[in-house]
C-alpha cells in the first residue's frame, strides 16, 4: 500500500504530534531521556510503524482469512519488536557507558514489552482503519458502477424496443401517404407509429407510465403481430384491470420482452393449444404470464440478453416485491411475474 506526497505530510504531521506528547510527558513525568535515546527510541519506532502499520499488516487483514493466524501473526510482531526494543536498548546503555553492555534486567524487558504492545496497538489501530476505510469506499464504488451499469442496460433496453426518431418520422410519412389508398397497410402503420411514440416519449431513466398506458402498449402489440400475420395466430391476450380509485404507475416497456418471445419463440400455429398472454391486478399484487408452446425452431437453452435484461429491470425497481419464474414442461414454456405495488 504505497503512499503518495499528502499521506506522507500527513504522517509527519502524525507523528510530529506523536514525539510532542509523549516527550511531554516524560516532562510531566520528570524522566526525559537524553538526546541519543530519543533519537534511538523514535527512529526505531517510526521504522517499525511504517513497515508494521503501513505495509506489512494492510496485507495480513487482505490475504490472511482466520483470525487466529492473524493473532498468531500479531504476536510474533509483539515478541520479535520486544527483542529489537531490547538490543536497541543494550546499544544505546554501550554508547552511554563506552563499555559493551550484554545484561538486560527484568524491569528494563517488561518496559521493552510493553512499548512493544503500545507501538503494535497503535500500527494495528491505523492499517485497520485504512483497511476498513478502503473497504468501505471499494464498496460505494461498486455501488456507483452497479447503478451506472444498471441505468444504462435499461436505456439501451427501452430504446431497443423501437429506435428511434428517425424510424418515428419515417413511419408518420408512411402513414399520411397509404391513409386513402391502402387503409389496412395505413392500420398497420398507424400501430407503429404509436408504440414508436410510446417508446420515445418515456425513454428516459425514472419514467413512470400509467398502468392502462402499459396495457395499450401490449394490445397494440399484439395487434400488431396480428396484422403481419393475417390474424392467423393463435394468441389469447387476457387483461383484467378492476375499477382503480388512484393512479398506478410502473417503468415503462417493463413486461414487453416476454410477450415479443411468446410470438418469436413460440408455435402460435396449433388452435387446441393457444398462446396465452395474462395480465390481472388484484389488490395491490401486480400478476403477469405467459405460457406456449415452445417452436420447433427454438433452442431452449436459453433467450438472449433481452430477456436477461428485462428480469433486471423489474428486481431493479422492485426487489425483493417481485417474483420471477421461468421453467419449462416438455415443449410448454411459461412465465409468470408477480409484484407488490
Amino acid at each position: 500500500m504505497l503512499l503518495n506526497y499528502k499521506q506522507i505530510i500527513w504522517h509527519a504531521i502524525a507523528i510530529s504530534l506523536f514525539i510532542a506528547y509523549e516527550i511531554l510527558l516524560f516532562s510531566l513525568l520528570q524522566t526525559i531521556p537524553s538526546t541519543l535515546s530519543l533519537y534511538i527510541l523514535y527512529s526505531r519506532d517510526i521504522l517499525f510503524f511504517v513497515l508494521i502499520g503501513c505495509y506489512y499488516l494492510p496485507i495480513v487483514w487482505l490475504k490472511i482469512p482466520g483470525m487466529l493466524l492473524r493473532l498468531c501473526i500479531i504476536l510474533s510482531i509483539i515478541i520479535a519488536y520486544t527483542l529489537c526494543i531490547c538490543i536497541s536498548g543494550l546499544i544505546n546503555q554501550s554508547i552511554k557507558h563506552g563499555t559493551l553492555v550484554s545484561d538486560l534486567s527484568e524491569g528494563s524487558f517488561i518496559a521493552s514489552s510493553f512499548r512493544s504492545v503500545y507501538m503494535t496497538t497503535i500500527a494495528i489501530a491505523y492499517s485497520f482503519a485504512r483497511y476498513s476505510i478502503a473497504k468501505v469506499k471499494e464498496a460505494y464504488e461498486q455501488k456507483l458502477l452497479k447503478i451506472e451499469a444498471e441505468t444504462k442496460m435499461e436505456n439501451h433496453f427501452i430504446r431497443s424496443q423501437v429506435n428511434p426518431h428517425l424510424l418515428y418520422n419515417s413511419l408518420s410519412f408512411l402513414y399520411t401517404k397509404t391513409l386513402k389508398e391502402a387503409p389496412e397497410v395505413a392500420n398497420t402503420v398507424h400501430l407503429l407509429v404509436s408504440m414508436t411514440e410510446y417508446a420515445l416519449a418515456n425513454e428516459k431513466e425514472n419514467d413512470q407510465v400509467l398502468l392502462e398506458e402499459e396495457v395499450e402498449q401490449m394490445e397494440r402489440y399484439v395487434e400488431l403481430q396480428q396484422t403481419l400475420h393475417n390474424n392467423r395466430l393463435h394468441v389469447s391476450l387476457n387483461i383484467s384491470l378492476p375499477s382503480l380509485n388512484e393512479d398506478i404507475f410502473l417503468p415503462p416497456l417493463l413486461f414487453l420482452n416476454f410477450i415479443e418471445n411468446v410470438f418469436k419463440y413460440g408455435n402460435l400455429k396449433d388452435l387446441q393449444n393457444p398462446a396465452m398472454i395474462r395480465f390481472h391486478l388484484d389488490g395491490s399484487r401486480l400478476k403477469f404470464s405467459t405460457r406456449n408452446i415452445v417452436g420447433k425452431f427454438q433452442q431452449t437453452e436459453g433467450k438472449g440478453i433481452g430477456l436477461v435484461n428485462a428480469q433486471a429491470r423489474i428486481k431493479k425497481h422492485y426487489g425483493d416485491q417481485s417474483e420471477i419464474t421461468i421453467f419449462q414442461v416438455d415443449n410448454i414454456y411459461t412465465v409468470e411475474i408477480g409484484i407488490t405495488l
